[in-house]
C-alpha cells in the first residue's frame, strides 16, 4: 500500500472529523484492526480523534454519556459485535431515553469466510454472528440501527450515522460494518460530508398565544424535567420566570439542574399543590408531569413546549395535554421571552401582580429552606447517621461549580435538597434508563471538564450494578479522579419497601425475611478504591463526616480517585 494511499479506516476518521467528534471509546474487539491501524497513523500524523480504551462495553457508552453532557461533541463508540451491544444494552437505553447524539458501531461479517480477500475467522460462525446482525439486537433502544450493506456505500453510512444522530431530535443511532468491507480498498470518498439539518422551530404565532395566555393566567405554574439538558436553557428559563412571577417545579426526578435551586422561584419537586390550584400548567420539556397520566390533578389548561413532545420512547403517554408546540427547545424559549417582553409592554399594568406572586413564592421557598436545614440539623447526633444530615453536611463542603452525579433511589430526594446545585450543568441524575451507568456518567463529565471537582453520590445497590473495577481501572489510567460518595444502606432499600408496601402484614415482616433487598456479606468497599491506587475510607459517625468530606475532596482534587463509604441508617 502506498504512504499516502488512503484505507477505509482512514476514511472512516476524516468522517469523525468532519462532524468534530474528538473520541473514539472502545471496548476491544477483534474486528477494528482496520481502524486502529488508521488511528496510530493518525497520532503519528498528530490527528484526532483520540482513542480510549475501556475494559467493559457498558463503561465506553456511559463515558460517552458524561462526556457528551460536558463538552456537546458528537461521541465514537465502537463494541465488539453480538456481545458488546449486548452487554452495553443498559447503557445504550440510557442514551436513547436521554436523546444523546452518539454513533455506536459494531462488527459484523458479510461472507463467513465464502467472499475473496481477507477470512474474518470461524468465529464469525460459531461465537460473533446473530441472525439478523447486532443492529437487530439493539434496533429498540436506538434512534436508528443499520447494517452496511455492501464495500461500496460503507463511508456514505458512516456519514449518514453521523448526520443521524445530530439530527433533532438527537439521539443514538447504531451501524453495524462488515470486517470484509473495512479490510478492502477504500471506496472513493470526496471528503465532503452533509452536516445535519438546522433544527425545526416552532410556530411563532403558537408561542405567541402562549404569552398572551401566561399574562393572562392568574395562577400559572411551570413544570420542567430535563430542560437544562442543553445548560442554555437554564437562563431562559429564569429569564421567563421572573417576567411572570412563575412558579417553577422540577419533576419529582430530574436528570438535570433545570433552574437554580437556590431561586426564590424554585418551588421544590412536588407540584401537586400548586398543580391543585393553577389555572394554568406550562410543561417545558417535563415527560411525567403526573402520576397516572390520565388522572390530572388540575382543571387547568396544560400547554407542553418540548423538542421531542411525541415522547415515542415512552409506552404509555396519555396526558390529556391541550396545546403542544415542537421544535428546537432553546429557540422556543427564546422567541417565548421576546414575545413575553414585547406584550407586558401592550397588557395594562399587572405588576402589582407580579409583584405579590413572586413575594408570596419567595416567602414559601425560604420558608421550605429552613425547615429542611432545620430538619437536618435536628438529625446531626442521630445513629446510625441519617441520610438527611449526611447529604446537608456534604452539599455545605462543595464549590458551587462541583458537577454533582447522582445514582441512587431511597436518597434521591435528600440529594435533591440537601446538595442544591444553581449553575447550569451541575447536577446529572439518575439516567432513566436503568441503574449501573453512574460513574462511567461521572468519568465522562470528568473527562470533559478536568478542571472542575466531580462528585458520585452511588446507592450500594447501584454501585453493584456499575462495572466497578473497569471504571475505577479507566480513572487511574486516564487520570479521571472523582469523588465517589457511596450512600451505604447495606441493601436495596426499595426492594424491602415493596415488600412493606404490598405486605404490610405478611411473612417477610414476621419472620425478618426479606428476599432481594440484602447485601451480605458487606462487600470493603475502600478497598476497591484502594486497588486502583485510590483513596478510600468508611464513615459511621456523624461527627466525624465534615472532615471526612474534607479529606476526600482535598484527595480528589490533588488527582488521586477518592470514595467515602458512608455508613446510613438503613431504616426505609
Amino acid at each position: 500500500m502506498a504512504e499516502n494511499s488512503m484505507t477505509v479506516g482512514d476514511a472512516m476518521l476524516e468522517v469523525f472529523r468532519a462532524y468534530d467528534a474528538e473520541y473514539v471509546f472502545s471496548s476491544p474487539g477483534s474486528e477494528w484492526a482496520p481502524v486502529w491501524d488508521a488511528l496510530a497513523r493518525a497520532k503519528a500524523m498528530g490527528k484526532g480523534p483520540v482513542f480510549i480504551n475501556t475494559r467493559h462495553e457498558g463503561l465506553a457508552v456511559s463515558l460517552a454519556i458524561g462526556y457528551y453532557y460536558r463538552s456537546r461533541k458528537l461521541p465514537i463508540v465502537l463494541l465488539h459485535a453480538g456481545v458488546g451491544p449486548l452487554h452495553a444494552a443498559m447503557e445504550l437505553r440510557s442514551a436513547g431515553r436521554e436523546h444523546i447524539p452518539m454513533v455506536v458501531l459494531a462488527g459484523e461479517s458479510a461472507g463467513y469466510g465464502e467472499m475473496p480477500g481477507p477470512d474474518p475467522g470461524s468465529q464469525w460462525v460459531r461465537v460473533l454472528g446473530d441472525v439478523g446482525g447486532s443492529a437487530a439486537l439493539v434496533r429498540p433502544l436506538m434512534k436508528w440501527a443499520h447494517t452496511v450493506t455492501s464495500h461500496a456505500v460503507l463511508i456514505g453510512m458512516v456519514q449518514d450515522a453521523c448526520r443521524q444522530a445530530l439530527t433533532q431530535p438527537t439521539g443514538p443511532v447504531f451501524l453495524s460494518i462488515p470486517l470484509e468491507f473495512m479490510l478492502g480498498e477504500c471506496p472513493p470518498f470526496c471528503s465532503r460530508c452533509s452536516p445535519p439539518p438546522t433544527a425545526t422551530h416552532a410556530d411563532s404565532l403558537a408561542l405567541e398565544e402562549i404569552a398572551r395566555q401566561l399574562l393572562d393566567a392568574q395562577r400559572p405554574v411551570l413544570l420542567t424535567e430535563y430542560a437544562g439538558r442543553d445548560p442554555r436553557n437554564v437562563g431562559l428559563l429564569v429569564e421567563l420566570a421572573e417576567s411572570l412571577a412563575l412558579p417553577v417545579v422540577e419533576a419529582r426526578g430530574p436528570v438535570f439542574m433545570n433552574f437554580p435551586r437556590d431561586h426564590t422561584l424554585h418551588q421544590g419537586f412536588d407540584a401537586d399543590q400548586l398543580l391543585s390550584e393553577a389555572d394554568l400548567v406550562l410543561l417545558v420539556a417535563d415527560r411525567m408531569p403526573w402520576y397516572p397520566p390520565s388522572q390530572r390533578p388540575t382543571d387547568a389548561k396544560v400547554i407542553l413546549i418540548d423538542e421531542n413532545p411525541s415522547n415515542n420512547l415512552s409506552p404509555y403517554w396519555a396526558f390529556g395535554v391541550d396545546t403542544v408546540v415542537g421544535g428546537e427547545l432553546t429557540s422556543s424559549l427564546q422567541k417565548l421571552n421576546a414575545q413575553v417582553s414585547r406584550l407586558k409592554g401592550t397588557s395594562g399594568n399587572r405588576e402589582g401582580v407580579f409583584e405579590e406572586r413572586s413575594a408570596t413564592y419567595m416567602q414559601r421557598h425560604r420558608r421550605v429552606r429552613e425547615d429542611l436545614r432545620s430538619r437536618a440539623m435536628a438529625l446531626a447526633e442521630t445513629r446510625p447517621m441519617n441520610a438527611v444530615w449526611a447529604t446537608m453536611v456534604i452539599g455545605e463542603a462543595l464549590p458551587q461549580d462541583a458537577l454533582v452525579l447522582e445514582e441512587t433511589v431511597t436518597h434521591k430526594g435528600p440529594i435533591l435538597r440537601h446538595v442544591p446545585r444553581s449553575l447550569p450543568g451541575t447536577y446529572y441524575g439518575r439516567g432513566t434508563g436503568g441503574l449501573g451507568t453512574g460513574l462511567g456518567v461521572a468519568m465522562g463529565l470528568k473527562m470533559a471538564e478536568p478542571d472542575r471537582l466531580v462528585v458520585a453520590f452511588m446507592g450500594d445497590g447501584a454501585f453493584n450494578y456499575n462495572p466497578v473495577p473497569a471504571a475505577f481501572g479507566f480513572a487511574q489510567q486516564f487520570g479521571a479522579p472523582i469523588l465517589v460518595i457511596l450512600m451505604d444502606n447495606q441493601g436495596y432499600a426499595a426492594m424491602k419497601r415493596s415488600h412493606l408496601e404490598y405486605y404490610p402484614e405478611g411473612w417477610s415482616v414476621r419472620t425478618d425475611t426479606f428476599f432481594g433487598a440484602e447485601i451480605e456479606p458487606r462487600p470493603d468497599y475502600v478497598a476497591m478504591a484502594q486497588a486502583f491506587g485510590g483513596y478510600g475510607e468508611q464513615v459511621d459517625d456523624p461527627e466525624a463526616l465534615p472532615a471526612a468530606v474534607a479529606r476526600a475532596i482535598a484527595r480528589t482534587e490533588a488527582g488521586q480517585l477518592a470514595l467515602l463509604d458512608l455508613i446510613l441508617d438503613p431504616r426505609i
